[in-house]
């Protein structure tokens, strides 16, 4: 699919999905139960999402997310680093596996198989 495709696919779909699963998934500074905050991750919801499509593989898209979870905790939270490694690699996991989902299957709407990008 081509990026005009994935731009429009952000913005009907991809964007408020990825905000509710790093508000409820992730939510490093605990901002997921304040409704006022539901923006709190946007600044790093879009790299995120073009990391994904971007990636040429699951493996590299999981390590690349899960090194952006990584960093936004660190250098802009500041948040303590014990919980983050292998939490990162689990979220970063299912991102992969939600991007596969919502943005290539089209939501579970196609019936073959993804072509490659």
């Amino acid at each position: 699919m081509s990026v005009d495709e994935w731009r429009v696919w952000w913005k009907r779909h991809g964007e408020r999905e990825l905000r509710c699963i790093l508000m409820t998934a992730w939510d490093p500074v605990g901002a997921g139960f304040e409704p006022n905050a539901w923006d709190e991750y946007d600044d790093y919801a879009f790299g995120i999402a073009r990391q994904l499509y971007e990636a040429p593989n699951a493996e590299v898209a999981r390590e690349q997310v899960a090194r952006a979870l990584d960093e936004a905790e660190t250098d802009f939270m500041g948040t303590d680093s014990s919980r983050r490694s292998s939490s990162n690699q689990q979220l970063a996991t299912a991102l992969v596996a939600w991007h596969e989902w919502s943005y290539v299957r089209a939501g579970g709407t196609v019936t073959e198989p993804p072509q490659d990008r």
